[in-house]
């Protein structure tokens, strides 16, 4: 969620409060606790197409997870995205700090511009395992960006269900916006 949590601002005492009672319970656990399946479970009440909920220490973690997820499902190696994902090699290869990182790793992705469907639509081909961006970055998005990513996503099947899976990153951040801008558009682009 990074910094949309001051949202509320410095030392909210209910925050704070929610804060100190937890620690007196538990607060570092390797296996699934009872309060991450009650706020997973309200998560998928409140966020629209939220079919399931995992919880994980690093965005980077959960990313490469869910690209790996596409790249098995898929049978494919290609990863498009657009924004920050973290600093696993399949990711950080095509960034300026890509030191270490083999070049046969940092050939399975390619970057396209948000809110620029045609630099996505010249990528986007048959070896394509996923699309991975966050649905609102520093702007809106415009045009039916999000629905036209969507839409080019369905027309490279190799069999009748499946076209390239979409993954979106950064609900958390959603409710730090205004509903609009983070739900109904993270939903819409399914």
């Amino acid at each position: 969620m990074g910094v949309g949590t001051l949202a509320l601002g410095y030392r909210h005492q209910t925050v704070d409060r929610a804060i100190e009672a937890q620690l007196r319970q538990v607060i570092n656990f390797s296996l699934m606790h009872p309060l991450e399946v009650e706020v997973a479970e309200l998560v998928r009440q409140i966020v629209p197409g939220a079919e399931m909920v995992r919880f994980s220490k690093t965005g980077a973690d959960v990313t490469s997870a869910a690209v790996r997820l596409a790249r098995a499902f898929t049978g494919r190696d290609k990863v498009l995205c657009c924004g920050y994902h973290g600093w696993h090699d399949w990711y950080i290869g095509v960034t300026p700090r890509r030191g270490g990182v083999p070049p046969a790793v940092a050939a399975l992705t390619e970057r396209f511009a948000y809110n620029d469907i045609d630099s996505l639509a010249d990528k986007l081909d048959m070896e394509t395992a996923c699309v991975i961006m966050e649905p609102v970055i520093f702007e809106e998005p415009r045009d039916s960006f999000l629905e036209e990513v969507r839409c080019l996503g369905g027309r490279y099947r190799s069999r009748p269900d499946l076209g390239v899976p979409k993954i979106r990153r950064k609900y958390p951040r959603s409710f730090c916006r205004r509903p609009p801008a983070g739900h109904s558009l993270s939903a819409a682009h399914g």
